[in-house]
């Protein structure tokens, strides 16, 4: 059970990295176009 948990835990976080880098990168690009 804990290897199912630490598995899922690990790809939400990098989910939170994905899109906040995903998040960041947009708002530099708006700011930039700007």
């Amino acid at each position: 059970l804990y290897p199912s948990i630490r598995r899922d835990w690990d790809i939400t976080f990098l989910h939170y990295l994905f899109f906040a880098f995903v998040r960041t990168a947009n708002i530099s690009y708006t700011l930039d176009v700007i």
